[in-house]
């Protein structure tokens, strides 16, 4: 469980560590400096150079770099740095881990949502009302702290607390955000609307239906701040709080897509689609929106390789007129890679981005209700591509039943 350098000849690690040892000072204490201001950036190329294990989610991984480059002995050599920063590491690893409270809000109606849903490895409590007085204090005052950043308060939006435990405050925003968004996924994919019509200043609002408040704070199990700082949506626009119209059904639901999903395979890749369907509805810019959306449904449609053929076909095998809808994701496919490759804005971005969900939702409940069949992403996409041949199927049914006759002369089919 050791951090490596990635196994790509695409990186030279030893070039960008000699430019970083190159401003590196050790004065008489021990202490060390750097020179160069452009080693912050020369840290994130370090990171994106190295593998870090699952267990190191609990941390800030640049932090972790830095503390390598400041560990590591006089001479900064390639091997010094992993010795200092495995260290640093281990040292992180073999610490508590602490409980930690993220205090925030959400559009959805409170009266009628669950009071508490616990998801992934967080405990997360929907208010009725304001927070507790031990967590208020400290909020209000960082609040205050930081208020010519933030927006004010919206509106009747759902007061939440997520309760997580973490051996850092790094991690345990990470993880509550990740299951806070988990459930809001879920809550979207039936929630968010299928298609709107919009002009003027509704065209830049975010699709979700269900978003996150302005100001997100971290708290001691005490109540302390954990931080000295806050978390905030820089382009914070207040939407209007959504009330589902039976949200019984709502939370049966989730229950049961949440329990599918553990019991997936590959559920980590159906986790990490949501989440990339949820973020990338929640961008006012609906260009970049789309283009992120995308990218949730090539996560699963197609993984490993950007085959956009493969994406077009696995997308319209679920619906009757396939051949239709093999149209409408050309049209989509052709307005994505005008977007990247000539920077192609349009003012049509958000009907896109509707379009767009229609396939991706298609895409993502298929996965949750078929979670407990397959026994990986790859096989359940062999599956959708004998349904893109479905006039193929029984001559292919045919074929497999000689074959299998053939191989087994003695059994009766």
């Amino acid at each position: 469980m050791a951090i490596k350098w990635k196994n790509s000849q695409r990186f030279q690690p030893e070039l960008v560590i000699k430019k970083i040892g190159s401003s590196r000072n050790i004065d008489a204490s021990g202490g060390v400096s750097f020179s160069d201001f452009n080693v912050q950036a020369d840290v994130l190329v370090l990171c994106s150079m190295l593998n870090f294990p699952a267990a190191a989610e609990d941390f800030d991984t640049s932090a972790l770099v830095w503390r390598g480059l400041f560990g590591a002995g006089e001479n900064l050599t390639s091997p010094d740095f992993l010795v200092a920063i495995n260290k640093e590491f281990d040292r992180l690893l073999a610490s508590k881990e602490s409980i930690y409270y993220l205090l925030t809000s959400m559009s959805i109606d409170s009266s009628d949502v669950p009071r508490r849903v616990k998801i992934l490895d967080a405990d997360i409590n929907f208010l009725r009302t304001g927070f507790r007085r031990k967590f208020s204090l400290a909020r209000n005052q960082l609040l205050s702290e930081y208020r010519e950043q933030i927006s004010v308060a919206p509106h009747g939006y759902c007061n939440i607390t997520i309760k997580i435990k973490s051996k850092s405050a790094d991690g345990a925003i990470s993880k509550a955000f990740k299951a806070l968004d988990l459930q809001r996924s879920l809550w979207c994919l039936m929630g968010n609307v299928s298609m709107q019509y919009s002009f003027g200043g509704a065209q830049f609002k975010p699709i979700n239906a269900i978003r996150l408040g302005a100001a997100h704070t971290l708290h001691t199990e005490e109540g302390d701040r954990a931080t000295n700082g806050i978390w905030f949506e820089p382009e914070f626009k207040e939407t209007k709080v959504h009330k589902f119209k039976n949200m019984k059904v709502v939370n049966k639901n989730c229950r049961w897509a949440y329990k599918k999903i553990s019991q997936c395979s590959y559920g980590e890749k159906i986790i990490s689609a949501l989440l990339r369907y949820v973020r990338a509805l929640d961008d006012s810019d609906q260009n970049a929106a789309f283009v992120r959306l995308w990218g949730a449904v090539e996560s699963l449609a197609s993984p490993v390789y950007a085959d956009y053929d493969k994406v077009v076909q696995r997308c319209a095998a679920f619906f009757v007129d396939d051949k239709y809808h093999r149209q409408v994701l050309e049209h989509l496919r052709d307005y994505r890679n005008k977007n990247i490759h000539a920077g192609e804005d349009s003012d049509r971005a958000r009907l896109y981005c509707f379009q767009l969900q229609t396939y991706a939702r298609e895409l993502i409940w298929f996965h949750i209700h078929n979670a407990e069949y397959f026994h990986s992403l790859d096989e359940a996409n062999v599956y959708n591509d004998l349904l893109a041949g479905r006039d193929r199927l029984s001559r292919q049914l045919e074929l497999l039943r000689k074959a299998f006759r053939w191989a087994n002369p003695k059994s009766v089919s």
